[in-house]
């Protein structure tokens, strides 16, 4: 299967403080498996730190939006829940790969949320 994007729908009861304790093997899973690791431990360090902050005082995080041709973000929402967006804009079976892993991690932890997929338009000509 490959996918441009997947999506994590956390259940309506999660809060970003909630993924606090489990964002560091999250953001570490992310790097590891799109091999965005930066050349400098302090860039690892310093975005990890950044995010870690938002989540303790409960605050929608940056994500991993600067490196590499996949991304991992926390798309603003209108409706009430929490998602995290693996995207592209190729599809591809890295997408599909990081985002099964991170729900595996979020199932470890026990951390409600469901996976969809495609649900990202990359660009105007793309499908729904």
């Amino acid at each position: 299967m490959s996918a441009r994007s997947g999506h994590i729908m956390l259940d309506e009861n999660v809060d970003y403080q909630d993924l606090y304790r489990i964002y560091e093997e999250i953001y570490r899973t992310f790097i590891e498996e799109t091999r965005q690791m930066p050349e400098e431990e302090e860039q690892y360090i310093a975005t990890l730190h950044i995010n870690l902050m938002d989540l303790k005082h409960n605050r929608k995080p940056e994500g991993i939006n600067r490196m590499g041709d996949i991304k991992l973000i926390f798309p603003i929402k209108a409706d009430k829940g929490i998602e995290m967006c693996i995207y592209s804009t190729t599809k591809n079976n890295s997408v599909v790969d990081v985002t099964n892993k991170i729900s595996d991690i979020m199932k470890k932890y026990n951390i409600g949320h469901r996976v969809e997929w495609n649900r990202m338009r990359v660009s105007s000509r793309d499908e729904k």
